[in-house]
């Protein structure tokens, strides 16, 4: 306990000194100024007194209380202690510190608990950082194929007696881990940690259309490559005539081997007619066109006829202009 003690000040009597004098100027019953002076000093100090009195006693009691605090504070210091005993004694001081402790393990495991959870989530979020990063810094790979023989178009009836396969890979990010190379959309070979640039040749002997591409993995996406379509078809033909159709006549003129497209080609007509023929499963024309987009298709005559290719008859649709046609470098665009 920490208290300063009260320290009263001690007020000096007032000194007075008086002399009898005679009254000139007062009436002989009543005090004379100085009497009165006397008289009242006298009585401050009967007040001083009474004020010093008041202060010592002040500090009597205020050095009894502290006194008997003291003894009060060894009391309490002896009941706590003697409450403590007794506990100790009964077992109960056990149990309230087991208590005690257990409730601080309870928050020691509760806050271990928190940490381990809160440290997941740190975990996890850096994670999902870490891979938020990856996936900015990722470059995709990217691979092209190519075909020898690297003609794509023949006539139905030729066969292809292999192809070899060409992949070229531009890594990105990661390594290749598989690359797989498709025929029709079915695999046909598999090579685990490819190297840049890969061949594989398809032995087989090819007679009909056929697709091929290739698809890598690098651990994280599948990236396919160009699509080569080897296709058989049968040609076009186009020319100018002088006699009745028929196949022969038509299978001598200029043939083409294409996909159905459009075309324009030019003819030199000498008082003769223009023909073009293709297979019928390529659909009508829409116009046939000359230099000045003029649509002269209804100048033209559609009848369809059988052509026997690779011992195959195979539907023709043929055009012939209506009329003899004079003009040289007849230059027409055929349309569907």
């Amino acid at each position: 306990m920490s208290y300063t003690p009260y320290s009263p000040d001690n007020i000096q009597s007032m000194f007075f000194r008086w002399y009898n004098v005679k009254p000139y100027v007062y009436d002989p019953t009543t005090f004379t100024l100085m009497e009165m002076i006397g008289q009242a000093i006298e009585k401050v100090n009967e007040v001083i007194k009474e004020t010093n009195d008041m202060g010592m006693a002040l500090l009597a009691f205020e050095n009894y209380v502290l006194t008997e605090l003291q003894k009060y504070d060894q009391k309490i210091a002896d009941e706590v202690l003697k409450i403590i005993n007794q506990k100790i004694e009964d077992g109960t001081l056990a149990d309230f510190i087991q208590s005690l402790f257990d409730g601080v393990n309870q928050s020691i495991e509760n806050l271990d608990t928190k940490v381990n959870q809160n440290k997941q989530q740190i975990d996890d979020e850096i994670m999902s950082i870490n891979n938020s990063l990856t996936a900015l810094n990722y470059e995709e790979s990217n691979v092209n194929i190519a075909i020898t023989p690297s003609q794509f178009i023949y006539n139905v009836g030729e066969n292809i007696n292999g192809i070899n396969i060409i992949s070229t890979i531009t890594k990105g990010t990661n390594d290749i881990q598989s690359l797989k190379i498709y025929k029709n959309n079915s695999i046909i070979n598999t090579l685990n940690n490819p190297q840049i640039n890969e061949q594989y040749l398809d032995g087989s002997i090819i007679t009909n259309d056929t697709e091929y591409y290739v698809e890598i993995y690098d651990g994280k996406k599948t990236i396919t490559s160009n699509k080569i379509k080897i296709n058989f078809v049968n040609n076009f033909y186009y020319g100018v005539i002088n006699n009745t159709i028929d196949e022969t006549l038509i299978k001598s003129l200029t043939s083409l081997k294409t996909l159905k497209t459009n075309l324009n080609e030019t003819f030199s007509p000498n008082d003769q007619k223009i023909l073009i023929a293709y297979p019928q499963i390529y659909g009508d024309l829409i116009s046939i066109n000359d230099d000045e987009n003029y649509d002269m298709i209804n100048g033209f005559t559609k009848s369809n006829i059988n052509l026997t290719l690779n011992n195959i008859s195979v539907p023709y649709n043929v055009y012939v202009s209506n009329f003899i046609i004079k003009d040289s470098n007849v230059n027409l665009t055929f349309e569907f």
